[in-house]
């Protein structure tokens, strides 16, 4: 119980079930690339664990492996690895931040599992996140889980706290954040070609959407009683063909559509994209940075002929600023870099005196 932190290092091939459960004092732990599997439990009940680094070499992560790691605040799962199993993050309830890294390979979710009441017929789910204060996830490739009822649809099926979310996969798995309430912006990335049915089903909150430019397909009720989205940004040039009431709940009133500039009539005239009255094309914006000895001291997005940004004047205690090279008057239609740099201002005093 007293023990801070563990590394296992790279010629360890294997760690017992249990090993590390109830070092209630550490908060550190690393696992080396040696470790292909981490075995039930072990470091359940790890209370103090604040910074968790997984091996990139996990292949399979057990059940219970971080069970009542109650302060843990972040997790990042390897590309490697393929299976999270039931009751993995049970009790976590400080976890807010989940990065799945970018991969090929598929990742299976387990959940908590489920119960029944008495009389066999009342089912209540534990979906694997369910007491974990999630704030933002990134889904950086394939993943699947057990989408039946009474494993609660999804591991992120009606999770409290929910903010943001960016997935990164060809598919988005249906009920992907069915009912999560609290869920303010969805980013669906380039790779992805289709979202299932009900993958954002009521998130009453949902406030900003963007597709990436590949999306084929919108399942059904991807985003039915998503009410509050006041902001879509398409840049498919094509419209994505939508299933039954895919986005047809939406407030067409309080939602601007951004879509490219020579798609506007496509999607005026395509089924359920035609519903929303107002409809804008995407303005292109260009980067324009300033390199301080050659390093980055301030990026900005601006658009063609937008006015040009000037970030506070650096200062270097003993240097003074050069000031920047040139400066266009206005945005060009291409990134920018403005260069600057800092000298000496101190300088040395002799005195000699003639013997």
């Amino acid at each position: 119980t007293s023990l801070p932190e563990i590394k296992i290092p790279d010629h360890v091939k294997t760690m017992g079930s249990y090993c590390f459960a109830l070092c209630t004092s550490m908060k550190k732990a690393e696992v080396g690339t040696g470790i292909t599997t981490i075995q039930r439990s072990t470091f359940s009940n790890c209370s103090s664990l604040v910074d968790m680094k997984i091996g990139k070499n996990v292949a399979n992560i057990a059940q219970k492996t971080f069970f009542a790691c109650t302060s843990l605040p972040a997790i990042t799962i390897p590309q490697a690895t393929t299976a999270i199993k039931d009751s993995v993050f049970y009790n976590c309830f400080n976890l807010a931040t989940l990065v799945v890294e970018d991969r090929t390979k598929n990742l299976v979710f387990g959940s908590n599992g489920h119960s029944t009441s008495a009389n066999n017929i009342n089912e209540t789910a534990y979906p694997l996140f369910s007491t974990c204060k999630l704030d933002s996830v990134y889904i950086g490739g394939p993943i699947s889980y057990n989408t039946t009822k009474e494993y609660g649809y999804s591991p992120f099926y009606f999770n409290p706290t929910l903010r943001t979310i960016v997935i990164n996969t060809d598919t988005v798995p249906q009920y992907l954040c069915y009912e999560c309430r609290k869920l303010n912006t969805a980013t669906i990335g380039d790779i992805a070609v289709k979202i299932g049915n009900w993958a954002f089903s009521s998130c009453f909150t949902l406030n900003e959407l963007y597709f990436g430019k590949n999306l084929k397909n919108i399942g059904n009720e991807a985003f039915s009683d998503c009410t509050g989205v006041t902001k879509i940004v398409s840049t498919s040039e094509v419209p994505a063909v939508c299933g039954t009431r895919a986005l047809s709940d939406m407030d067409e009133w309080n939602c601007t559509l951004y879509v490219p500039a020579n798609s506007l009539e496509a999607y005026q005239t395509a089924s359920q994209w035609n519903e929303f009255i107002f409809t804008e094309s995407i303005e292109e914006t260009y980067t324009l940075t300033y390199v301080v000895d050659d390093e980055v001291y301030a990026t900005y997005k601006i658009a063609e002929g937008g006015e040009i940004t000037l970030p506070e004047t650096p200062v270097r205690e003993g240097y003074i600023f050069s000031g920047w090279s040139e400066i266009p008057e206005v945005m060009p239609a291409e990134n920018v870099t403005i260069t600057g740099s800092f000298i000496n201002n101190t300088f040395t005093v002799t005195y000699i005196i003639d013997v």
